[in-house]
């Protein structure tokens, strides 16, 4: 299990960002907004970055749609902080969750509202996407025996790097449906 955890942060550490998010036509929920507070007081952005925001360190962006899609992975990692180069913080279990969803919500800022026409779905992070703009804009694959949409670059290359997790989620998600 730590290994994966591993190789799900080194992934995280190459994936370039997206655009800044646009914080201000996206809603996050009150749980986020408690998140965003505590990132903020504990000054996660001298080390950690959202898009083209760039931070001092090198840690990952936190908009990145891997992030968005493994809230587990989030709340471990900070429960286990000791284990990582992060710098010790002190919060609680339920300061963490709430970091979480922050996080969680970070990409979906970046994009929520942005496509009109949606005939699609992106994906990685489930999106609204309009096929004719991810084909013009390359973000489109095909993977199996189907293509694959995708609303920004970012989920096209998280997609490229293991596209057996999210095309396996799709036809999980189809079972559950048709149940």
């Amino acid at each position: 299990m730590r290994t994966s955890f591993l190789c799900l942060f080194a992934m995280l550490a190459f994936t370039s960002g997206c655009d800044a998010p646009d914080q201000d036509k996206f809603q996050f929920t009150e749980a986020a907004l408690k998140g965003k507070t505590i990132f903020e007081s504990q000054a996660c952005a001298k080390c950690h970055y959202v898009g083209d925001e760039e931070a001092n360190g090198t840690a990952p962006d936190l908009a990145n749609p891997l992030l968005a899609n493994d809230s587990l992975f989030i709340r471990t990692h900070l429960t286990f902080v000791e284990e990582s180069k992060m710098p010790p913080i002190d919060i609680s279990q339920s300061d963490i969750r709430f970091l979480g969803n922050y996080i969680a919500e970070l990409h979906t800022s970046k994009y929520a509202g942005k496509v009109d026409n949606a005939d699609s779905k992106c994906a990685v992070c489930n999106l609204p996407v309009n096929r004719d703009i991810a084909v013009n804009a390359k973000f489109y694959r095909f993977f199996g025996d189907r293509h694959y949409y995708f609303e920004c670059e970012q989920c096209l290359q998280t997609f490229e790097k293991s596209p057996e997790i999210f095309t396996n989620q799709a036809q999980q998600t189809k079972q559950v449906t048709k149940s």
